[in-house]
């Protein structure tokens, strides 16, 4: 009888995990030592907040909003759109602790202003696509990475993340623009992960299927 019950589970158990990681893309997916977040789970104009994977979404008024968009997505239906009206600012985070790795795609306009941030109290990891379309992180000032296009989806991965040391490597497109890229140093945006919509006037910027480490 034992050894019944161990054949069953040995094919039952993959396939209960396969389909968790199917049925995962309507909900936003924990796991031991991960996160993915890929916005199946809503329909258009859907807040992101208290959703998915955790969302908290905060904006300063207007109409302002961090929602599922089904126009512009990387894949397959949906993604989230933060989108700032006009001088008021929008931000959606979810919980995060000392990730090694966080990959993200992310897409913008002309004009919005995409940040990026994460920290654990002592450092944190600042970047964003400023309105030029630049890529920069910042350390005691604002370091360019690379030139991005409006209007194109783009992979950005942060990897090989010391929260001792306080360094990471930036990717771009699956190729290593930054190595050893210093954090921030100081205290703010601990233990969640920051979108935030800094425009100087109206824009928006849409991310998709984020994975994370840690």
């Amino acid at each position: 009888m034992k050894k019944k019950l161990s054949i069953v589970l040995a094919v039952i158990l993959p396939v209960i995990l396969i389909l968790t990681c199917v049925t995962s893309t309507v909900y936003g997916l924990w796991w031991p030592g991960g996160v993915i977040e890929d916005f199946e789970w809503g329909g258009d104009e859907t807040s992101l907040h208290g959703r998915g994977v955790g969302w908290t979404v905060v904006s300063a008024g207007g109409s302002s909003v961090a929602e599922i968009d089904t126009e512009y997505k990387h894949s397959p239906k949906r993604s989230a759109r933060i989108y700032r009206d006009g001088s008021h600012n929008v931000y959606a985070c979810f919980p995060l602790s000392e990730p090694y790795y966080i990959r993200f795609y992310v897409m913008k306009t002309d004009t919005s202003y995409a940040d990026f941030r994460i920290g654990n109290g002592d450092y944190k990891i600042w970047a964003r696509i400023n309105s030029a379309g630049v890529l920069q992180y910042y350390y005691q000032s604002w370091h360019d990475v690379c030139s991005l296009s409006a209007d194109k989806w783009y992979k950005i991965a942060f990897k090989n993340i010391d929260w001792d040391d306080g360094t990471y490597d930036i990717y771009v497109q699956g190729d290593r623009e930054v190595e050893g890229a210093q954090m921030r140093l100081g205290a703010g945006f601990s233990g969640k992960l920051y979108f935030e919509n800094l425009s100087p006037s109206s824009g928006s910027f849409w991310i998709d299927d984020i994975l994370c480490y840690f």
